[in-house]
């Protein structure tokens, strides 16, 4: 049978709002004052309650907002449960979450989505993924690879390992932590590798693989290492321009160059000396030069 247990209520005056609730075992020190006239209860205090504040059916605050003070980043939360803090940046507060794998998530920063894993041999965490599909509400990725269009463009980074058909978070805007880049020195802009599927290399992969810039090196470390994730469009697929004209060069001096490729590098260049003109006739045939064209 539960324990039952009386209560006093008392007011200071007839005239005075103000009521005070305990439960009839309590001491002074564990009384809960209650403002009829305010509707204000005082700021909870850790030493008169513990555990869980609310109940565990749905709340809700009403036309109000809620303070959160600074504290040291906590421990992990249990399985199933996502912890919400917020921690001192440099004199700035930043509302954070943190799951019980230990990742923590900056609100406002960081974007991500809960994709399904299409690789078979599965992903790790820190490798640039595409999406390769979808099977209803859910997101399918494969690891992102720039010698193909069919394996680009990347739209993030994997947050953690997974195996094939398991959830993971990929992260398409923001920081991306607790990664291994002591491979790479702080400010490296790291593109999508055309070598290893899922990798990211500091060299632009060359014509005529595709080229992303997916991020931005920012911490060295092989366990704590960062990365801003910033993933740029593909370069190196477009089919050309609809505008009328279309320039190259640095406006320096010296010969500008249009390379065509097929196996052999083909180089058209022109160091115009003045402003020129070159009008090729409007018919059917091969055009051949043996010798320099005059200017016209």
């Amino acid at each position: 049978m539960p324990a039952t247990v009386s209560h006093n209520l008392s007011a200071t005056t007839p005239d005075d709002p103000a009521f005070e609730i305990r439960p009839s075992h309590w001491n002074d020190t564990h009384a809960v004052s209650l403002n009829l006239a305010t509707n204000e209860i005082p700021v909870h205090d850790s030493g008169r309650h513990s555990g869980n504040i609310f109940p565990g059916a749905n709340q809700s605050v009403g036309n109000a907002y809620v303070d959160i003070g600074t504290i040291p980043e906590p421990a992990s939360p249990a399985t199933g449960n996502m912890r919400l803090y917020v921690e001192d940046q440099n004199g700035h507060p930043v509302l954070e979450v943190k799951g019980p794998a230990g990742l923590t998530r900056r609100l406002a920063r960081d974007s991500i989505i809960i994709a399904k894993v299409d690789e078979a041999l599965g992903v790790s965490k820190g490798e640039a993924v595409y999406i390769s599909g979808a099977v209803g509400a859910n997101e399918l990725i494969q690891k992102a690879r720039a010698d193909s269009i069919n394996t680009m463009p990347a739209v993030g980074i994997v947050l953690e390992d997974g195996a094939l058909n398991s959830f993971v978070r990929v992260l398409f805007s923001g920081k991306a932590t607790e990664l291994n880049t002591s491979g790479f020195t702080v400010g490296d802009r790291v593109f999508v590798s055309e070598i290893t599927a899922g990798a990211l290399t500091t060299t632009a992969p060359p014509h005529p693989n595709l080229r992303q810039r997916i991020g931005i090196v920012t911490r060295i470390n092989s366990n704590n290492g960062e990365i801003i994730v910033t993933p740029h469009i593909v370069r190196g697929d477009h089919e050309g321009t609809n505008q009328n004209e279309w320039k190259i060069g640095n406006n320096a001096a010296g010969a500008k160059s249009v390379l065509f490729r097929n196996g052999f590098d083909g180089n058209l260049a022109w160091n115009p000396t003045a402003d020129r003109t070159i009008n090729i006739p409007d018919g059917n045939g091969t055009l051949l030069t043996t010798a320099a064209l005059s200017n016209h």
